[in-house]
């Protein structure tokens, strides 16, 4: 009776893998919907308000928001990943991060209202007391949405939370675009913010049946989980935004806005697109943290394929940059055109590490990526500073560059002490997509304006002959290389494999 059981359980569990591994795709699949379709939404937002909108309105935008930003991650507990985390949250951990949400919201909003005029005298824009004072509503407002759609994610219901997360962009898109048709100026965007928020509490409680209370009865237990993550947390956003913060500082609104715009721009086809792609791999990493050869196979080819991917994203959109500021955003942005060269290349080559962080995570090396994430921030203020100093904004956006190639090489370095990958391995995941990327970018230049001179056609054009460029520059150094297994075999096999397909239906 004793085998049979043990059989039985066996079985129970073998015949739950493809179910897990199934969920796991689905999951993986929905939440780069989810965040291609936000961030599209976003994408189409701007690309209508730069028409509507001067620079200095986005500009100001970004001040309020860097300062919102920054109070709000450094009073983050982390607490929605501290529930998917636990394997056996209760009710009080749900409740006792909803009240911790509420406490946030009304905190950040108090310090937002205090801290204004002095955000103001740093900026050296007086209207940046009003915009804060006006999302600081925002931010109550927030913290009383449904800590129960977190168990979208926990559950893996990805499909649901994709549901949530869309129809809150759209109704901020929607308010937005109809504040700027009216208003013109940069409180449309500030009532975008607001509406979204309150959209979001009323539609987290629409999409959920759960109910919160009030109570602090698990805060001991969700701190134990998150206090690192808050330290790194924090540690990011302040990367992410250290560049506009002294931009902010040396320049104008008018320079802010160029450089806010000019930086989202540039990261759409790298940083937004690819990310998701490797943050989708993380449950992939955790599956095999007990077989180390299998994680490090995994791993580099994760690496492979997103400098596959993202590093000629990164160049091509530096080579057409004169074309996209033109088509995309219209002549008065035509100062951006420098700053989407620059910031293209730091996307592209953040993109390339960003699957570093999440193996350590899986690693538990959170300490020591802690320790590395602010070194990095040391780095950038530093270059950033001196950068701005000397040059002015381009000089910002020069030492962000740098600073990514630093921290790159510092978390390429850190993933071959933590595991058995050697440089050679990741120089040999990489040079394919940077040679060939580098081919692509020089005959663009050679060919440019060769056909057309007017800028839409201009960039088609460049478009077409940079994707047949590069593909043909990867293969033939694929070849030249011997064939190793990696992206370009996965990718022509499963061509070959829809063919055949297609043949035969």
């Amino acid at each position: 009776m004793e085998k049979k059981g043990s059989n039985d359980r066996e079985e129970k569990t073998t015949s739950s893998v493809p179910s897990l591994r199934s969920a796991m795709i689905k999951g993986s699949l929905w939440m780069v919907a989810m965040r291609w379709s936000v961030r599209g939404i976003g994408l189409v937002s701007t690309l209508m308000l730069v028409r509507l909108l001067q620079p200095e309105d986005f500009g100001l935008m970004a001040m309020a928001m860097i300062v919102v930003g920054m109070m709000d991650v450094m009073s983050s507990f982390g607490v929605d990943l501290a529930l998917i985390r636990m394997q056996n949250a209760r009710r009080e951990h749900f409740d006792t991060a909803w009240t911790i949400g509420v406490i946030q919201g009304v905190a950040i909003a108090l310090v937002l209202v205090a801290i204004a005029p002095f955000a103001a005298d740093y900026f050296r824009e007086p209207r940046v007391v009003a915009v804060l004072q006006v999302l600081a509503v925002g931010t109550v407002i927030g913290g009383f949405s449904n800590i129960g759609v977190v168990l979208f994610r926990k559950n893996l219901e990805f499909d649901r939370e994709f549901r949530f997360m869309v129809a809150r962009k759209v109704i901020s898109f929607v308010v937005t675009l109809a504040c700027a048709l009216v208003w013109r100026n940069y409180w449309a965007l500030a009532a975008g913010f607001v509406t979204g928020q309150l959209g979001g509490v009323i539609l987290s409680y629409l999409v959920h049946s759960m109910r919160p209370r009030w109570s602090l009865a698990a805060v001991r237990e969700l701190w134990l989980f998150s206090q690192w993550m808050l330290v790194i947390n924090i540690g990011n956003y302040l990367y992410d935004r250290i560049d506009e913060i002294i931009v902010g500082r040396i320049g104008s609104s008018h320079q802010l806005g160029l450089y806010s715009v000019s930086s989202e721009i540039s990261s759409l086809p790298t940083t937004e697109l690819i990310f998701p792609l490797s943050r989708a791999l993380l449950p992939g990493f955790a599956q095999l943290v007990t077989e180390p050869e299998r994680l490090i196979a995994a791993y580099l080819s994760t690496v492979g394929f997103v400098a596959l991917l993202a590093i000629p994203a990164g160049v091509g959109v530096a080579a057409i940059a004169s074309d996209l500021v033109t088509v995309m955003l219209g002549p008065k942005w035509m100062a951006a055109k420098s700053l989407i060269e620059l910031l293209a290349f730091y996307g592209a080559i953040r993109a390339i590490y960003g699957g570093a962080g999440s193996l350590l995570v899986v690693l538990n090396r959170l300490r020591f990526l802690a320790a590395l994430t602010w070194f990095q921030v040391a780095v950038l203020v530093v270059g950033a500073y001196y950068g701005g100093t000397l040059r002015g904004v381009p000089g910002v956006a020069e030492a962000k560059v740098a600073a990514a190639v630093v921290y790159g090489v510092m978390l390429f370095g850190a993933i071959c002490w933590a595991t058995s990958i050697r440089w050679r391995d990741i120089g040999n995941a990489l040079w394919r997509p940077v040679v060939a990327s580098a081919t692509m970018g020089y005959v663009i230049s050679v060919s440019h304006h060769a056909i057309f001179t007017a800028p839409l056609p201009s960039a088609l054009v460049d478009i077409s002959v940079g994707v047949m460029t590069y593909t043909i520059s990867v293969l033939v150094f694929w070849q030249l290389a011997g064939r190793p297994h990696g992206p370009e075999q996965f990718i022509l096999e499963t061509c070959v494999a829809r063919l055949k397909a297609g043949k035969q239906a």
